[in-house]
Order: C-alpha cells, then structure tokens, then sequence
C-alpha cells in the first residue's frame, strides 16, 4: 500500500523531539557564547590602571564558568551594550 505522506516526512508528533532537542544545542551554544564574552570583558578590565575599575573585576574570576554565580542575565548585561534599543543589541566585542 502506498504512503500518503511523501518519503521522508515526518508528523507534527515525530518531529517535536528533534525540535526540542535542536532547541537545546542551541540555547547550549548561546550561553557557551555569551560565557565565554564575559570571561573576555573580565581579563580586559581586572589589568585596568584605575584600582577602582579593576576592583570591580576582580570579583569574578573569568575562566569559572559559573562566573561566580551571576545569572544568565547578569552574563548578558557584561556583554550587550547598555544603550542598544530593544532588538537591536550588539556585542561589545564587535560580534
């Protein structure tokens, strides 16, 4: 008997595993990206000259990937820029 579903398709009940799964590697993929602008943002202000600025940084430690327990959104704050409109934000690195 033949298929009505053309070879290779696959229902809305078979494809929401692969979905969720594609979902995680690339939520994995963001937060492995924005951890590693915070430990650059870090190593660039701990050597500052001003001991008030590299106070600051000083707190975390860049190569910890739990950054020292901030948030994911505190990850985000170190590496957006703070006037970026909504939807239109951009790295400070340039990326």
């Amino acid at each position: 008997m033949l298929s009505a579903r053309p070879m290779g398709a696959t229902t809305p009940r078979e494809q929401q595993p692969n979905d969720w799964a594609w979902f995680v590697l690339a939520w994995d993929r963001l937060g492995t990206e924005v951890d590693d602008a915070c430990g650059d943002v870090i190593r660039q202000g701990q050597p500052h000259d001003d001991w008030r600025y590299r106070r600051a940084w000083s707190l975390s430690h860049p190569d910890d990937r739990q950054l020292s327990g901030l948030s994911f959104k505190n990850h985000l704050t170190l590496v957006l820029e703070k006037e970026s409109e909504e939807g239109d934000h951009q790295c400070q690195n340039g990326g």
